[in-house]
């Protein structure tokens, strides 16, 4: 779950459409699976993250949006190895967003309940390049792959500019990606 929040970039005369930045803070949960390792060095733990986005607002349906995610640090022993291992990881993400209506424009009974603000529910979808690194007894493993991306939420709006975010955010495992992190992206953010 992450709970984000976010303000638009200078006013638009148009409330429908703006750009926007934010950031959030979450729990995730690192499912031990590091590729090419045949499951040797592989840790399932949770650890808290954080995020920080910019997006860019279509229309009051559809939003993209590019992040960077941190799925923070966790330390684990190996079997048969004297000293602990260490994970952490972040991928660059660009995922598009399509939002409902507000749930009182499609739920009649929903106008009874108090809400803080209008609520959108949304699905996101979209790629990440994630970045994992593995310190261990026996060396320093750098993997970057190719992902994707699914999620879902509700957007609460405060107003036209201001907005936070309760949402799930699944990012998979590697796609046949590369086995080393791109020449491009390498050493970056590690």
């Amino acid at each position: 779950v992450t709970p984000a929040v976010a303000a638009s970039l200078p006013a638009s005369s148009v409330p429908d459409y703006d750009w926007y930045v934010g950031g959030g803070v979450f729990g995730d949960h690192h499912t031990g699976f590091v590729p090419n390792t045949n499951n040797v060095y592989n840790v399932e733990a949770y650890a808290p993250g954080g995020k920080i986005f910019l997006g860019y607002r279509f229309d009051k349906g559809w939003s993209a949006e590019l992040s960077v995610d941190y799925f923070g640090e966790t330390s684990f022993y190996e079997k048969n190895f004297p000293t602990a291992s260490k994970e952490r990881s972040f991928a660059v993400t660009g995922t598009v967003l399509w939002f409902t209506p507000p749930i009182t424009e499609w739920l009649p009974w929903a106008g009874n309940i108090w809400m803080p603000a209008p609520v959108r529910p949304f699905a996101r979808g979209g790629f990440a390049y994630k970045n994992i690194r593995q310190e261990a007894y026996d060396g320093i493993f750098d993997e970057g792959t190719v992902t994707f991306v699914l999620g879902g939420g509700a957007e609460f709006e405060f107003d036209p500019h201001w907005f936070m975010r309760i949402e799930y955010e699944y990012v998979s495992t590697a796609l046949n990606g590369p086995s080393e992190p791109f020449t491009a992206l390498n050493g970056l953010l590690t």
